[in-house]
């Protein structure tokens, strides 16, 4: 049932258990204890929304912070890291590109204009990007794959088995390292796909087209140098967590960090469980994990007063 939340071998099953409904869930039940306790310093518990998409939620409230003269000492993002403290990792931007040609029956294709055809062009040429970053690029050995990465991730086009198909769409992001510029990877794909596709297409037709869209972006977070660690503020929060022990780590996937770090608030990534079950069916998170993210919050609290 979606309604409810097994436990079984001390794991807590149920979707969105592990990202991030088990932080949630510590937080809010901790709220009658901030209630309670004479606090010399307030606490903010911001719930956003599109996190999976847009982050939309989380710049909207970078900005009422701003205009309301708010300046937080720090911000815990409750993402799951197994309470590891992550300083850092790489940005997204998420692409659609769409390539418009012209229908033909596939007996007379010198009448039409393939889009799928010339939309791998683009997709070949991404995948060449992708190569050179892997051989060239700066490595950053702190994640699990030391340097950006360029994929396609989705492509759709055509209309039946004997028609040229004058549609074609696909999607593709990169991830990139703090020292990568997302725009310049952009231009180039802009750039590529402008003179050596759209040029010839236009030649057969005038009326092709190539078009690209953003569809999402998120800052890379953190700075990237050798010698990268937490900034003060949240390195105090930590302290107050007594988790300054913590290790310190690089994430695979992005989260809202990177806002809150461009909006000057000093952040921290640090949550209970693991993002390897995190999206699956049998998601669940460790009620050990949330006991000790219930005992760190509850030594901010006591040290909060």
């Amino acid at each position: 049932s979606p309604l409810e939340a097994p436990v079984a071998a001390g794991r807590r099953y149920g979707g969105g258990t592990v990202d991030m409904k088990g932080f949630i869930g510590v937080c809010l039940a901790l709220v009658p204890q901030m209630v309670a306790t004479r606090l010399s310093r307030p606490f903010h518990l911001a719930l956003t929304f599109d996190e999976e998409t847009t982050m939309l939620g989380a710049r909207t409230l970078v900005a009422d912070l701003r205009e309301q003269g708010i300046a937080p000492l720090a911000c815990l993002v409750g993402e799951p890291t197994e309470l590891k403290a992550v300083v850092g990792h790489k940005g997204r931007r998420a692409l659609r590109c769409c390539v418009r040609g012209e229908s033909a029956h596939s007996s007379l294709p010198v009448e039409g204009v393939n889009a799928i055809e010339y939309a791998a062009r683009i997709v070949e040429h991404l995948r060449g990007m992708a190569q050179r970053h892997r051989e060239n690029e700066q490595r950053h050995y702190g994640y699990d794959v030391p340097y950006s990465t360029i994929v396609t991730t989705r492509i759709e086009g055509g209309l039946s088995a004997n028609t040229i198909p004058a549609e074609c769409a696909f999607d593709f992001e990169f991830r990139h390292l703090p020292w990568t510029d997302p725009d310049k990877l952009e231009a180039e794909v802009r750039d590529f796909a402008r003179v050596q596709v759209l040029e010839p297409m236009t030649r057969e037709s005038p009326a092709c087209s190539i078009s690209f869209v953003v569809e999402s972006e998120v800052p890379a977070f953190g700075t990237g140098s050798a010698s990268e660690g937490l900034a003060p503020g949240a390195a105090k929060l930590l302290g107050l967590m007594g988790h300054r022990d913590a290790p310190l780590a690089y994430a695979a996937f992005a989260t809202e960090a990177s806002w809150f770090q461009h909006a000057g608030i000093p952040t921290v990534v640090c949550g209970p469980g693991s993002i390897a079950q995190a999206h699956k069916p049998d998601e669940f998170i460790t009620l050990a994990q949330l006991a000790e993210c219930e005992r760190l919050l509850l030594q901010l609290i006591e040290a909060s007063r």
